[in-house]
């Protein structure tokens, strides 16, 4: 399953959502305006600081409108493999 943490009113978060669904990839949506755990989740443990946030596995996790990682997942390419993103 793939997460997209977003915040309100944020274009690159729609975009990625939109990119996903399009494709008829299941999307799990989280507010991190709503939610204060996924909130510390991105920031903490994964240290991010910007959205969208997108959780395709542990080690395949990216932030922003990223348009190469988007079609790489869409394509089937989504990973545990802990080089991805390096």
């Amino acid at each position: 399953m793939i997460t997209v943490y977003k915040k309100p009113q944020c274009f690159q978060c729609d975009k990625t959502i939109e990119k996903f669904q399009a494709a008829g990839l299941a999307v799990d949506i989280v507010d991190v305006t709503e939610n204060s755990d996924a909130l510390a989740y991105i920031k903490d443990e994964l240290g991010y600081l910007s959205a969208p946030v997108v959780v395709v596995s542990e080690h395949d996790h990216w932030s922003g409108l990223r348009l190469d990682d988007i079609a790489r997942v869409i394509a089937g390419g989504g990973s545990d493999d802990e080089t991805v993103g390096e």
